[in-house]
């Protein structure tokens, strides 16, 4: 926030204060939309609006209530077809009276987008009893929310042999031939709803005899968090007999740290050491 000049109490006058700043916030084309920005003080104040430090232009579309606010009626990516000039941007707004001026915090607004997929599932054929894993990528604002269909009906995750992790990852453990179908990613948020191509399961014989070595499938990548939030490190492994995962930390069994191992995951509960 910025201030200036200096604001004196001259005969009582109240200087300028704000009461609601803008804040950023995330819009939907051709949706309205509504910045904040309310001030308190001593006699008439004007509050107008800037974007990226050039003043808004007051017309049918964009206008100014009277309690400050910044009203756009139908927010855009493009004002013009083929031309540069957009919604999207910082905004701020600054309040004057007799006794001086006083600048908001900018506030950023983004135009929310949900684009096409840009890693679609894969069909595969697993084993009875292995593991097997779809994967979609989505880049978009905001984060869309991932969810996961088997011949087009919401999958259920309330069997625990069906994993959702991060980077819209469904890892299925203890493949069953009732997984078999047709599978697709579904990512969603406040702009789109987008469907991925879909991928086929296929379930084939039983456990096999033959033995096999251990395969590491997926293993755990580096993760930044703060102190007390739960990190999740994977490891999923294959094999015959079914191998046994386990943990070290800078070569130290992790036995004492505070963990739960599912379905080939840890999860731990971060600490400062």
């Amino acid at each position: 926030m910025i201030f200036f000049p200096p604001f004196l109490d001259v005969c009582g006058a109240k200087e300028l204060a704000f009461l609601l700043e803008p804040s950023d916030v995330i819009a939907v084309r051709d949706r309205p939309l509504m910045l904040d920005c309310r001030v308190e003080g001593e006699g008439t104040i004007l509050i107008t609006w800037r974007r990226n430090g050039v003043p808004v232009v007051v017309e049918e579309r964009v206008q100014v209530l009277p309690n400050g606010t910044l009203f756009i009626q139908s927010f855009q990516k493009r004002l013009e077809r083929g031309g540069s000039e957009t919604d999207v941007g910082e905004y701020d707004c600054a309040a004057q009276n007799r006794f001086g001026m006083l600048v908001s915090r900018k506030a950023r607004v983004q135009l929310a987008f949900l684009p096409k997929f840009h890693t679609h599932p894969e069909s595969m054929s697993v084993d009875d009893g292995g593991v097997a894993r779809f994967k979609c990528q989505v880049n978009s604002v905001p984060e869309a929310n991932i969810t996961w269909e088997r011949d087009r009906n919401p999958l259920s995750t309330t069997d625990n042999r069906y994993t959702l992790l991060p980077m819209g990852i469904l890892q299925v453990t203890g493949v069953r031939r009732i997984d078999a179908g047709v599978y697709r990613c579904v990512a969603s948020n406040i702009a789109n709803t987008r469907f991925s191509h879909e991928a086929v399961l296929n379930v084939t014989g039983g456990a096999s005899r033959i033995y096999k070595e251990p395969v590491i499938l997926s293993g755990p990548q580096n993760l930044t968090i703060t102190v007390h939030q739960t990190a999740i490190l994977e490891c999923i492994a294959t094999g015959n007999p079914r191998p046994i995962v386990s943990w070290s930390r800078l070569g130290n069994d992790c036995s004492h740290a505070i963990r739960m191992a599912y379905n080939g995951l840890n999860f731990y509960h971060t600490q400062m050491s």
